[in-house]
């Protein structure tokens, strides 16, 4: 397939990694703002790559790396962390998660077409197989659950606009990841797309003037153990083994795999949060591991 396993073997490890992030973010956004959430985990997930960095003996600080390479990453994290995010939570308030989610699982086609046209990469007919099989796994377990909530139509076609540009962000920033991975290795660029995204954050911080907010998230006993742990797993460990993936197999492979995220919170759902699971959901799951599977022949 001249596609390295060690990429997808990472990208099945990220998307383990969200999933546990998730679920802890779950549980502490329904407690605290989800600005105050987004902001203090890119924060600490600086923190955490900067110490590691620090005892792995190449320096807190990012400075061999070109303006090309600070350009490219900084604008995938800006994009990624930020603005992502920014439009997804929007279509989550419009729409709900579960259509959202749908309207998010394009991401992968999107990155696998732009990486065909951008840096060339090939699609063995296996590959997309087992893409299609993946994406149909995870549209069938998102769209499971029947919603009780009726929106408008004009919101809900609102709605499906964010959600849609928020898979147009997911992808252009795997795409810029992989051009800036040029410049260094996926743990520098973590690292710098987490700079940008303390920046552009604390911008909009001092402007939302919710600088207050943040404190008092931070102080909450509850929540302050659960957001480390969350922001280890998810921006921290999570993002760089996605950055390695990135770098070592196709753009539209890799964020396939890890789109399985939705389909794998069904185990902390059952078990955690003691939710009930329908048989869709349980063949959505198979259908999805199945069309992974293909990825490795």
């Amino acid at each position: 397939m001249g596609i390295t396993l060690s990429g997808e073997l990472a990208a099945i490890v990220t998307a383990v990694s969200w999933t546990v992030s998730s679920t802890l973010f779950d549980q502490i956004s329904k407690r605290v703002g989800t600005f105050e959430v987004n902001y203090t985990k890119v924060c600490l997930a600086l923190i955490f790559i900067s110490i590691y960095l620090f005892f792995n003996g190449n320096g807190v600080i990012p400075s061999s790396i070109p303006a090309d390479g600070w350009m490219w990453l900084s604008i995938s994290g800006l994009i990624g962390f930020i603005i992502g995010d920014l439009f997804l939570l929007q279509a989550f308030f419009m729409i709900g998660a579960r259509i959202s989610m749908v309207v998010y699982a394009l991401a992968p086609s999107l990155t696998a077409v732009a990486g065909y046209f951008i840096f060339g990469e090939g699609m063995p007919l296996l590959a997309i197989a087992g893409m299609a099989m993946t994406l149909s796994g995870i549209v069938l377990v998102v769209t499971s659950r029947p919603s009780n909530i009726d929106y408008p139509v004009k919101g809900r076609a609102i709605g499906v606009l964010y959600a849609f540009l928020a898979t147009i962000c997911q992808a252009a920033g795997y795409l810029l990841s992989k051009q800036g991975m040029s410049f260094t290795d996926p743990v520098r660029a973590t690292q710098i797309r987490l700079i940008a995204s303390v920046a552009g954050f604390t911008v909009l911080m001092f402007v939302m003037r919710n600088y207050k907010h943040v404190l008092s998230a931070v102080k909450d006993r509850y929540v302050l153990p659960r957001l480390v742990s969350a922001s280890f797993f998810g921006p921290f460990f999570g993002v760089t083994l996605s950055m390695y993936a990135i770098n070592n197999a196709s753009a539209g492979i890799v964020s396939t795999i890890i789109s399985m995220t939705p389909v794998l919170l069904i185990v902390p759902a059952v078990f955690i949060l003691k939710e009930r699971i329908t048989l869709l959901e349980i063949a959505g799951a198979l259908l999805a591991v199945a069309g992974s599977a293909l990825f490795f022949f």
